[in-house]
């Protein structure tokens, strides 16, 4: 049995939400429209916008298991953070996992909204343990804010190096290309061409260094 791993909602899971969103928009309208008249869907995309919303907010749903230690995430943030050296039993059902503590405290796995294929090994790892946790045992939650703070860093290094090809890029044509098809050329009256240029390389160059100084100053692990 391993003894970590790190599961995020399935993909199958992940279309079902959102295909089920689509059809809660799709039936609110046809709702709506047998009191008003009216079924333009155009009319309810703020509905849809929120149906969507809580279809991502379901499907990032996400468990951690690591020495004895169970936590689950949702929008990346920590819901629950269960030691399983403090369980008093584990019940295991079809679709979920429900572990209880003391004082009739529990805590729910929805396991359907995993992986399939790993549910065996997630029913396997989760269990009741008896001993104390070793003081010295790193967290899954350790584990995954190291994680994001890599990913974090990585974007940070990756949008500073896109600034400063941009800048330079524009240096060398004379052509800066703005959102919104917005063309910005050196031979245009004033200084707003170097502006913004200056913009691109120097905040490239701060985000470059920053990424760097703070991938170096995390554990290498």
């Amino acid at each position: 049995m391993e003894d970590h791993w790190d599961y995020k909602a399935s993909f199958l899971f992940k279309t079902k939400a959102f295909a089920w969103a689509v059809f809660a928009w799709v039936a609110f309208n046809a709702l709506t429209g047998l009191f008003t008249g009216n079924y333009a869907l155009v009319d309810n995309y703020f509905f849809l916008v929120v149906f969507l919303l809580v279809a991502a907010f379901k499907s990032s749903y996400r468990v951690t298991y690591k020495n004895g230690m169970v936590a689950t995430y949702q929008l990346g943030m920590v819901t629950n953070s269960i030691n399983l050296y403090e369980t008093t039993n584990v019940e295991i059902g079809k679709k979920r996992i429900t572990i209880h503590y003391p004082g009739d405290t529990r805590f729910v796995i929805k396991c359907w909204r995993l992986p399939k294929k790993h549910h065996q090994l997630i029913i396997s790892s989760i269990k009741a343990l008896e001993g104390k946790r070793p003081e010295n045992a790193q967290s899954p939650i350790a584990v995954v804010e190291l994680k994001h703070e890599a990913e974090s860093v990585g974007r940070m290094i990756s949008g500073g190096l896109l600034g400063l090809g941009i800048g330079i890029v524009a240096l060398f044509t004379g052509t800066l290309y703005l959102p919104r098809g917005e063309i910005l050329s050196a031979s245009d009256p004033g200084n707003t061409f170097v502006y913004y240029v200056t913009a691109c390389l120097v905040g490239g160059a701060i985000f470059v260094v920053y990424g760097l100084l703070r991938k170096r100053s995390m554990p290498n692990k």
